[in-house]
């Protein structure tokens, strides 16, 4: 499909971008897709092409269910398809939230490994909703994490509840904390930092990065501000108490 795809950025200039999906139906027959080489023959000419015009190329694929390992093993296929990309997006749904969707990174060649995003999906007609803050984790955490719930059902495990308390109580002032920091006291506390992770999900602790090359931040929000309940003083005040207030304004 070279030659197609060629003419096809040829006759639109300002294209940037070629989604195939899925890229196992335009493999054609004869192409075995868990054979290193022939993926490689086949994706080579693509990733040349889209250098020679200047466009991105996105491959589609599904992934099989992996007990252990790396997430980008779970590929469908070869690890060819893995390896001659440039960058590998994992879509999940929120282990914690099933409405929730993560996009976490793997294998990335063209950059420092960035954190994820989550959204949802809703509406009628139906959207795509994105999270303002970026989830700190990857795609081999999250695949770690799944794989442990499924072996642990029931209660939260022991460890996870005394993460909950500790990050709780060392993000108590609602401040900035440097997460290279909060690491190393967590080593100190005797607690896995991929617990601490999993603790941080689960008490809705903000990630955010601290400009560019400054490293990443964990803040618990901020409670809203307390107001009072309203207490009517005036008699026309405990009227409208009495009475109710819908309709009225105050």
């Amino acid at each position: 499909n070279i030659p197609a795809l060629e003419d096809a950025l040829r006759r639109l200039p300002d294209c940037k971008l070629i989604i195939i999906d899925p890229i196992g139906s335009f493999l054609g027959g004869e192409i075995n897709a868990h054979k290193d080489n022939e993926i490689r023959s086949i994706l080579t000419p693509v990733g040349k092409l889209a250098e020679k015009c200047g466009v991105t190329v996105l491959l589609i694929m599904h992934v099989r269910k992996l007990k252990g390992g790396k997430a980008d093993e779970a590929v469908l296929g070869s690890v060819g398809f893995v390896g001659i990309a440039r960058a590998v997006w994992h879509f999940s749904e929120d282990e914690h939230d099933k409405t929730r969707r993560l996009m976490l990174p793997g294998k990335m060649n063209c950059c420092i490994r960035p954190m994820g995003l989550a959204f949802t999906i809703g509406g009628n007609p139906p959207s795509v909703s994105w999270e303002k803050n970026p989830v700190d984790m990857s795609a081999d955490d999250a695949l770690a994490q799944s794989n442990e719930i499924e072996s642990k059902p029931g209660p939260k495990p022991e460890a996870t509840n005394q993460a909950e308390g500790w990050l709780n109580g060392e993000l108590a002032d609602f401040q900035e904390h440097q997460v290279e920091t909060i690491h190393e006291d967590a080593v100190d506390a005797g607690l896995a930092w991929r617990t601490v992770q999993r603790a941080s999900i689960r008490i809705g602790v903000l990630a955010e990065r601290a400009g560019f090359g400054g490293g990443s931040i964990w803040r618990l929000p901020k409670p809203a501000p307390f107001t009072p309940p309203f207490t009517p003083n005036t008699p026309k005040e405990r009227e409208l108490g009495a009475n109710g207030m819908n309709g009225e304004s105050a």
